[in-house]
């Protein structure tokens, strides 16, 4: 990545001249008047000249294949862009000028509304008439004031003096990009009730008035190296920028900025090497690892896990590495293969191998199976800490596509501290169907979900009676966010979501389209709640890119980015 900024020099008084009365052999169309108060240019398809100064030099191999240029006086109209792209291709034999920041160039050529980025294709000039002083940028700020867009700075130097957040980071290492917002971390609307206000005003993605992508300048997928990194080699969700200059694109929805001047990036979202502390007697833990498949891909299409032997081995070290910091003594999982014991006996093999001794058992499959989806819930314990009581048991109502599991408990050597854990995955939000169940603003199959919540909470209540236990935790991934209609159904009667002991920002296990939110849930029945000592999510995962993932066969050892979902942590007193 490079970034090309020339210091000040002296003005060229002659060419300087020449732009401003436009005193060439060809008259020249200022580059306001080619931007037009539109989205579009009224010279659009048609040959134009035009003089600029240069604010932008992205003419390397790898790069934009151009150069930006900027009217230095502008015309004043808040609706119209002072600035433009040059795009030359490397076929066109003026490629080869070189032209450098603070430049005056002189080019003839056709105007485009490429990917609706208003720029000139085909040129047959590229004059460089000499040297100005460097263009000052453009402050602006962020949101957006209302019924404007970034539209009128379209191809112009600009600089953010605010704090941004990076609010996602998914096309980082496939196409150099990263969201950033004004006002912190985007969150999802589903996490208040419909009505109150949240920092994201928009029903679908986040609101284009907060938010812009911040762009490496190359045009390749899979920069090499990947742009914005940390000193750790990652960046972050919640990680800040400041100062941020460069000159703003626009393609497929989107405006970006180019930097021109590399950005400097804060790590105000560090990692941890651990959750932190909950306290008690009892540590329990929902975690969904991500697909966990003994059966890879490339074997067998409908798998879903790692695709080769050297990806599955990855995802095993990762995987451990997290469960080994969660240490929990009950961990209800999610995404496990559903193949029989055999991916659940593989993990904790692989999770006892790396504490040197037997620490974790499995919980059995009950009798009626859990399903028949290619996943499904799964739940592993420490026998030195806790002792299963009976068999576990499962519910097989119609509603569910992944049966619930429910284990009873009680702490080792202290048969009257019982507890009941059920761990559960609700419907997914996505593959949406033609009809019914359809988005409706809480994502697909929502009334799906409301139906496995009431199902499965009356099957904890059953079981509460029939073993008189009155401390149950219904944890897992509900794939609803906490204001939605699913954990509205199992508050309803009366289970206490333990996530509301978090500071707001901090109630988030996933993130998706820039929006940070909890899908994994732990709800406790009163008497359990009562004995909470302390939750908390330990963000190790969704904050991270995800090309740090298992498949990137240069991925750590470490747990970050084991999956795409954070796990939930939460100690309790039972003695």
């Amino acid at each position: 990545m490079k970034f090309l900024i020339r210091p000040v020099r002296p003005v060229h008084i002659v060419a300087w001249a020449l732009l401003m009365c436009g005193g060439f052999a060809t008259a020249s169309t200022p580059i306001p008047q080619i931007q037009g108060p539109g989205s579009q240019s009224p010279f659009q398809d048609k040959v134009v000249t035009t003089v600029g100064v240069v604010t932008g030099d992205f003419q390397l191999k790898d790069q934009l294949k151009g150069f930006f240029i900027q009217d230095p006086k502008g015309d004043g109209d808040t609706k119209t862009s002072d600035g433009l792209f040059v795009y030359v291709l490397l076929g066109n034999k003026l490629s080869s000028v070189d032209v450098k920041p603070g430049d005056i160039v002189r080019v003839t050529g056709i105007i485009k509304e490429t990917g609706q980025q208003t720029q000139m294709e085909d040129q047959t000039e590229i004059t460089v008439t000499g040297p100005a002083a460097l263009l000052a940028p453009t402050p602006i700020t962020l949101p957006a004031p209302a019924g404007q867009s970034m539209e009128q700075y379209e191809n112009m130097l600009i600089t953010i003096p605010q704090v941004l957040t990076v609010t996602d980071n998914y096309n980082l290492a496939e196409m150099g990009k990263l969201m950033l917002t004004a006002g912190g971390r985007m969150m999802h609307p589903g996490m208040v009730p419909p009505g109150t206000a949240t920092n994201d005003e928009s029903g679908g993605i986040p609101s284009p008035s907060r938010w812009i992508m911040l762009d490496d300048g190359e045009t390749p997928h899979d920069p090499s190296p990947v742009p914005f990194l940390s000193a750790q080699g990652t960046r972050r969700v919640g990680d800040t920028v400041a100062g941020l200059t460069g000159v703003v694109t626009y393609d497929a929805g989107e405006y970006a900025v180019q930097p021109t001047v590399a950005p400097t990036f804060i790590d105000s979202n560090p990692r941890t090497a651990a959750p932190a502390p909950v306290g008690g007697t009892l540590k329990i833990a929902s975690y969904n690892v991500m697909n966990y498949f003994t059966t890879l891909r490339k074997d067998n299409k409908l798998a879903r896990g790692a695709e080769t032997a050297d990806q599955f081995e990855r995802q095993g070290i990762k995987t451990v590495a997290t469960l080994k910091a969660l240490d929990a003594d009950v961990v209800a999982i999610m995404e496990m293969q559903n193949n029989g014991p055999t991916a659940l006996d593989d993990l904790v093999k692989k999770l006892n191998a790396a504490y040197k001794g037997p620490i974790y058992a499995t919980v059995p499959i009950p009798p009626q199976g859990l399903g028949t989806d290619l996943i499904r819930v799964a739940m592993i314990y420490k026998p030195a800490k806790v002792k299963p009581l009976g068999d576990p048991v499962t519910d097989v109502a119609p509603a569910y596509d992944r049966f619930p599991l429910a284990q009873r408990f009680a702490l080792a050597g202290k048969p009257q501290s019982t507890f009941l854990v059920i761990g559960n995955h609700l419907k997914s939000r996505g593959s949406a169907p033609q009809s019914g169940d359809t988005e409706m603003g809480a994502g697909a199959w929502n009334r799906k979900r409301v139906l496995q919540s009431q199902s499965m909470v009356l099957f904890v209540k059953q079981l509460q009676k029939q073993f008189s236990e009155p401390r149950a935790l219904i944890l897992g991934d509900f794939n609803a966010y906490a204001a939605e209609a699913p954990l509205r159904a199992v508050q309803a009667e009366g289970f206490v979501p333990l996530e509301e002991g978090l500071a707001p920002e901090q109630r988030y296990s996933f993130v998706f389209a820039g929006r940070s939110g909890s899908i994994d849930h732990a709800l406790a029945s009163p008497a359990l709640k009562s004995l909470l000592t302390g939750i908390t999510i330990w963000h190790v995962n969704c904050d991270e890119p995800v090309f740090l993932s298992y498949s990137n066969p240069n991925a750590s050892a470490g747990p970050h980015r084991s999956s795409d979902h954070d796990p939930v942590v939460m100690g309790f007193n039972l003695n």
